[in-house]
């Protein structure tokens, strides 16, 4: 197997947090059939009218510095993008969608294995560390904690962002023992109660592949998964001590990274042959704990809902910094694949959930005319007004009333920055749903809730592919709805 090559300063560029420039990465190989199918997106159901409004909008920045759009219906290449000097020919740093092949990764070396499961602890695949596991009731974390981010270890990636020094991320990579720095931290929470993001984690899992297999997670990949996907160009930084960062530092192209993807879609088969189990798939990509930003989280996995008119999707994704995303849709049998510039781009993640909740998702489904929705009445209209709040964020949002129509003002959110001005405007699609647009995050639905006695005490926006609950602080009482 080729890797990409590297160019002399692509190391140095990564650690002090600049974009690295694809030539730097892998030169462009020679035309080759990589097994992908060519379709029209119309030939699939997807409205080319959709697509069309995605391109302008990417191409003039608006959607923030991606790198590529890829869309994958009933397992056919339909939609292929680059943008601003990338192209297929060149590896994308995929950041930490990264922990979600090494999920895959896991899961197949399980299936190898009669010793191993996901409750075994995790100190059993570390004996070199059992003094320190020992510690703080550590010995009680399992695979499956490391797996769902619930070890309860002292971890906190968000405070000072990588690559703040203060970061334990950070610190990790400066450790002449990365697997020893991470295990030795303190418990804080009971393992299994308490998500916290932890890419140390990701690390562990990737040395816990090598304990089961005999071979270093990269080897392992590149015989049983890469291989056989016809994934032949691909680079893993590695520590000093051949630790690999299985955390987020892996390269791939974004047309491999489809494959991967589309492999989930078909439940662990790959053109009619089983890679990873069924069984695993299900597994790993159901829901368990919650992620701070209100998504599902399965074995490294996040899990998002979007909504659009009476229909709920189910999103299963892996999710990296800057905008690197891998978006599996079952029930519109869709894979997308989104990479943007890595580093400097505060805003790429934000704008990698519209492209699939705006523009690529109602490209998807059939075009009929809404029906009319009569407007609420005036009684529901007086009860919905007043603040709410996300108690979990502390984010708030203010309903107001201008003669028959509701209209909100969200505050300013560190991602969404909201204008002094900006009022988003509520239009009825059911009785107690509207559907609005924020500038800052695209569409979003919202469903007023009411108690067993009429009244309103919350609502549920869905924005950005979550459904994030607030909770109403005055509440008035309405009559019952049929």
């Amino acid at each position: 197997m080729t890797v990409c090559g590297l160019g002399p300063n692509s190391l140095d560029s990564l650690a002090h947090g600049e974009p690295p420039k694809y030539s730097q990465f892998c030169p462009a190989p020679e035309p080759k059939d990589d097994d992908w199918r060519r379709g029209l997106p119309s030939a699939h159901g997807l409205e080319t009218a959709n697509i069309e409004d995605l391109m302008r909008a990417a191409r003039a920045g608006a959607l923030g510095k991606l790198h590529s759009v890829l869309v994958v219906k009933d397992g056919v290449l339909v939609v292929e993008e680059y943008f601003h000097g990338a192209s297929r020919d060149h590896c994308q740093l995929i950041a930490s969608v990264t922990k979600s092949l090494v999920s895959i990764l896991v899961g197949m070396s399980l299936e190898r294995s009669l010793e191993w499961t996901v409750d075994t602890p995790l100190v059993d695949f570390f004996p070199q560390y059992a003094d320190a596991m020992a510690q703080d009731g550590k010995s009680a974390i399992t695979l499956a904690n490391a797996l769902t981010m619930t070890a309860g270890l002292d971890w906190d990636e968000y405070t000072y962002p990588h690559p703040d020094d203060r970061n334990p991320n950070t610190q990790m990579y400066k450790k002449a023992d990365p697997k020893g720095f991470i295990l030795g931290r303190k418990l804080i929470h009971p393992p299994g109660e308490t998500w916290t993001y932890n890419s140390g984690l990701s690390v562990i899992l990737g040395a816990t592949v090598r304990r089961m297999t005999g071979r270093s997670i990269d080897k392992f990949a590149e015989a049983e998964l890469f291989e056989p996907l016809g994934i032949d160009r691909y680079h893993w930084f590695k520590h000093a001590d051949g630790t690999v960062y299985s955390n987020g530092d892996l390269l791939l192209t974004p047309r491999d990274l489809a494959k991967i993807g589309l492999l989930v879609l078909n439940q662990g088969e790959w053109q009619g042959r089983r890679i990873v189990s069924q069984s695993w798939i299900a597994e790993s990509t159901r829901r368990y704990t919650t992620t701070r930003n209100e998504f599902g989280y399965g074995y490294q996995w996040r899990l998002g809902t979007v909504v659009r008119g009476e229909r709920r999707f189910g999103i299963i994704f892996g999710s990296g910094t800057g905008g690197q995303k891998m978006f599996i849709v079952p029930d519109l049998k869709m894979v997308v694949v989104i990479t943007a510039q890595v580093f400097g781009n505060s805003a790429g993640d934000v704008a990698a959930l519209r492209v699939l909740a705006d523009y690529l998702i109602p490209a998807a489904l059939p075009t009929r005319p809404q029906p009319q929705v009569a407007r609420p009445d005036a009684t529901f209209l007086e009860a919905a007004i007043g603040n709410y709040v996300d108690p979990k964020s502390g984010h708030t949002v203010r309903v107001i009333r201008e003669d028959t129509t509701l209209f909100a003002k969200p505050s300013s959110h560190p991602k969404l920055p909201v204008g002094p001005d900006e009022l988003i405007e509520f239009t009825p699609s059911a009785p107690r749903r509207f559907h609005g647009y924020w500038s800052q995050a695209g569409n979003i639905v919202v469903d007023f809730n009411l108690d067993a006695a009429g009244t309103v005490i919350g609502l549920t926006a869905n924005v950005l592919l979550a459904d994030r609950a607030y909770q109403k602080t005055d509440q008035v009482s309405l009559p019952s709805v049929e």
